[in-house]
């Protein structure tokens, strides 16, 4: 079973380079948290719901700044 930890330790840019660290230790938080809403009867909500948004916001713009500016290039299933 690969988990989602394990694919954030997995995924590469563009360029074939690693995640910034800083992306990455967002993923993890933002993983981290789902995960216990997934799996955790006791979690039912978000703790700071303004912080995961703001989370989750900057790594969506990292990642889209790491796309292929010139259209076609990506190999992306997601976007």
């Amino acid at each position: 079973n690969v988990g989602l930890h394990d694919k954030i330790s997995a995924a590469r840019l563009p360029d074939g380079g690693p995640l910034s660290s800083s992306v990455t230790r967002k993923m993890r938080k933002l993983v981290t948290i789902r995960n216990a809403l997934v799996h955790d009867r006791e979690v039912n909500a978000i703790d700071d719901r303004a912080a995961f948004v703001k989370d989750w916001e900057s790594v969506e713009a990292a990642l889209h700044e790491a796309l292929p500016k010139s259209g076609g290039g990506s190999s992306c299933v997601v976007c």
